[in-house]
């Protein structure tokens, strides 16, 4: 078993996240055997998982905890230097699965997108999309067609009641 420093990882992964060349070209730049090992040192880095000297895998880091501002100046910066998402997880101590997840939902919802709406429940919260509001008034026109079809059931019992009454 051959071991790569931790350096020729990190710079064998940036080096084919930043585009320069293919996974082939960088294991003949850095005399990686395979190109599913560099493949594997990817995996690990998008996911926030650590480098190691050694073989035995990586080491998960925790998902970092991050404000609403934080997550919005993160991904400013990410689109005004054309979405480097491996820099930004580098420069804020994120995973580069976190500031692409945060750059996708800005571009799709605005700075909205960027709430942390976890742990609550969905219609109490305003709609971030035209789809969210379409849904929500699907729900509440849902719920006064039932208030309505239990008023009229309502009524026609009573109405049987009355006419059982006035026969006897």
């Amino acid at each position: 078993n051959k071991s790569y420093s931790k350096a020729l990882k990190i710079s064998a992964v940036n080096d084919y996240l930043n585009g320069a060349g293919s996974l082939d070209d960088i294991c003949l730049k850095y005399g990686i055997r395979s190109h599913t090992q560099l493949l594997k040192w990817i995996q690990v880095y998008n996911s926030g998982g650590i480098l190691k000297t050694s073989t035995g895998g990586a080491c998960m880091k925790k998902a970092k905890s991050t404000t609403l501002d934080e997550r919005l100046k993160i991904v400013t910066e990410c689109l005004a230097n054309d979405k480097n998402y491996g820099a930004m997880a580098l420069k804020y101590q994120c995973s580069y699965q976190q500031v692409r997840n945060w750059v996708k939902r800005y571009e799709e919802m605005g700075s909205k997108g960027l709430e942390d709406r976890r742990g609550r429940r969905v219609g109490s919260l305003p709609s971030r999309t035209s789809e969210e509001e379409l849904r929500d008034r699907i729900v509440e026109l849902e719920r006064k067609n039932l208030d309505l079809q239990m008023e009229n059931d309502l009524l026609k019992k009573v109405r049987e009641l009355e006419r059982r009454d006035h026969y006897l």
